[in-house]
């Protein structure tokens, strides 16, 4: 199955709780995922009651919920308080993985082949490669040749991320036979 994975833009961090609920039910009805991370991008941790929402729809339409915090263990600790089911590391923290309990799915935030193997070796479940297309303020993209080279073993535990913005964008990663595509922008188009 070719599964799809939001990512909370860094501009929601400034909602209330009333109005975060309506624009993650927006998205939720428009563009249902099966994965979906609440991402702190700012330096203030998201409130109880937003974690309390995120992980109440998700369960309401059946989408995984992650969740990625400034720092690993506030991951783990709000996955464990609220009930997410996982935690998405960043990049640099992927030493934190075998601290994670077992009943947790992880996800890590990975820029090259060699750093998604890495991941997978340290159990991480599923990792995301970016950036696959252009993006503002990202490093150049990899390119669809790039994810193309992965072997089966790794295509199946990967999301492509970077610059996907439409539905021709998600037929090519498609095509590559991807565990799926993950986006921020994507979701947020009616």
């Amino acid at each position: 199955m070719f599964a799809s994975y939001f990512i909370s833009p860094k501009s929601w961090q400034a909602l209330g709780v009333k109005e975060f609920e309506a624009h993650l039910m927006r998205v939720f009805r428009a563009h249902p995922p099966n994965f979906a991370c609440l991402r702190q991008a700012g330096s203030a941790p998201f409130s109880p009651d937003v974690c309390a929402v995120f992980v109440r729809l998700c369960v309401a339409f059946k989408v995984v919920a992650l969740i990625n915090c400034k720092t690993p263990s506030a991951s783990l600790e709000s996955a464990l308080e609220f009930g997410f089911s996982g935690v998405h590391l960043k990049s640099h923290v992927l030493d934190f993985a075998p601290k994670i309990p077992k009943h947790l799915q992880i996800f890590y935030s990975a820029h090259s082949i060699d750093e998604v193997q890495e991941a997978l070796d340290c159990s991480v479940h599923f990792c995301t490669l970016s950036p696959i297309f252009a993006t503002p303020n990202k490093p150049p993209p990899l390119g669809l040749d790039y994810f193309n080279a992965l072997s089966p073993a790794l295509k199946a535990r990967v999301f492509a991320l970077g610059g996907i913005t439409t539905p021709r964008h998600i037929e090519l990663v498609k095509n590559l036979h991807l565990k799926g595509f993950a986006s921020i922008r994507y979701f947020l188009n009616p």
